[in-house]
């Protein structure tokens, strides 16, 4: 097969040759110089991300943040683009750029390790275009690649006490001692060789610490929310005291691994915490206080655990916490018991439909309530019992709810 020269003119000159001219038909036809480097030169220095698009005009491409210094590049659109064109993508001096790993539409970029990545400022991204979307090619990677179990910079460790991580880890090797919490925090766990767990990995920083927060959003997933507490309830008429609110449980947290090996034989977990009971109503002569309300459970975690070889896998969960229990009314009186408690709401759910609402507390005097479970997840707590007496006693507390439950994301490369 002929060889042509790159960039060599389509149209070839039939004319004869004009030695006389500077430039003839020989000179036009000829093949370009081959000799020196293939390079690019950009016509826009910077091109700002808009809405988490690229709108590329170069194939030296350097992406800034749209406000601030750190941003997400989800698609890079086609306009400027056609198929199997190339892109040398960088990160703008300064900033912090997330390419997102099949987000999805047109335009949308395939990244050889099939997880989302920062850009460079020095090592670029190359991408080619196929069809409307755009794929990393060239260098390491890929689900067979070791790249995404890290590069062991951290060496070997054992964790024998109970550790909180500052950063996101590229152990060697990593064990955890049996009974011994590795508290994540959200940053991702990376193993090159094998990740051997005995104790517990979790999360106990990302989800929401307060009644009803959100959790946070790490490395692109969003921890469990708190539940919420359940009310006090109502004093009785004589004065008795009536039950303490049963506290919200904590939300699940966010987990992310990569192990060459996975040996699990502990537990890998982002579960919610389960809602607290609530408080006995007081009994009294005069009018038995009303029982607390329980505390909701909170919202299920995020666990990933993506590996090239398992040997065991233990106990893996992302599950909702549980509601608690409702209190009992105060006993015996003359004068009528306390209202009970309302139960704490359900926290809103992953997929942004509302959690289950409690009950509200019995009427005054009211007998228990069994409580309702909860439509999935952690069941809902029974509510507490009513007071026996002849004159009134404090109503039930409400259970609180249960929040549902969401499987963990098991990848095998």
């Amino acid at each position: 097969m002929v060889r042509i020269g790159k960039y060599r003119h389509i149209k070839v000159v039939t004319l004869p040759q004009d030695n006389t001219k500077e430039v003839s038909a020989d000179e036009w036809n000829d093949d370009h110089d081959e000799d020196g480097f293939d390079g690019f030169t950009s016509q826009t220095p910077t091109i700002t991300i808009s809405s988490g698009a690229l709108l590329a005009t170069d194939t030296l491409t350097v992406a800034a943040a749209e406000s601030g210094t750190v941003d997400t590049l989800d698609t890079i659109t086609t306009t400027n683009t056609n198929v199997e064109d190339q892109i040398y993508l960088f990160a703008d001096t300064g900033d912090t750029i997330t390419v997102t790993h099949e987000a999805g539409g047109a335009g949308q970029i395939h990244l050889l390790d099939k997880v989302d990545k920062d850009a460079s400022e020095t090592v670029p991204i190359i991408l080619m275009r196929k069809g409307d979307d755009w794929y990393e090619f060239g260098g390491e990677g890929g689900e067979s690649s070791v790249g995404i179990y890290g590069d062991g910079s951290d060496g070997d460790v054992v964790i024998s006490t109970n550790t909180t991580l500052t950063a996101d880890k590229n152990y060697q090797n990593l064990t955890v001692n049996v009974g011994i919490t590795l508290n994540t925090s959200g940053f991702i766990v990376r193993v090159f060789e094998t990740l051997t767990n005995n104790g517990t990995i979790t999360d106990d920083d990302s989800g929401g610490q307060t009644a009803g927060a959100a959790g946070a959003t790490k490395n692109g997933y969003i921890a469990g929310g708190a539940g919420r507490s359940g009310t006090a309830g109502n004093n009785g008429d004589g004065g008795a005291l009536g039950g303490t609110a049963g506290v919200f449980g904590k939300g699940g947290g966010v987990v992310i691994i990569f192990a060459n090996i996975l040996d699990n034989i502990g537990s890998i977990t982002a579960n919610g915490e389960d809602g607290t009971d609530g408080g006995n109503g007081a009994g009294s002569q005069t009018g038995g206080g009303g029982a607390g309300g329980a505390g909701s459970g909170g919202q299920h975690g995020i666990v990933s655990v993506t590996y090239s070889t398992l040997t065991a896998i233990g106990t893996i969960t992302s599950l909702g916490g549980s509601g608690g229990n409702g209190g009992s009314g105060g006993a015996n009186g003359a004068g009528g018991g306390g209202a009970g408690g309302a139960g704490g709401a359900g926290s809103d759910g992953f997929d942004d439909t509302n959690g289950q609402t409690g009950k509200a507390g019995a009427a005054s005097g009211g007998a228990g309530n069994d409580a309702t479970a909860s439509t999935s997840g952690g069941a809902g707590g029974a509510g507490g019992g009513g007071g026996g007496g002849s004159n009134g006693a404090g109503g039930s507390g409400a259970a609180g709810t249960g929040n549902f439950d969401n499987p963990p994301i098991l990848r095998q490369t």
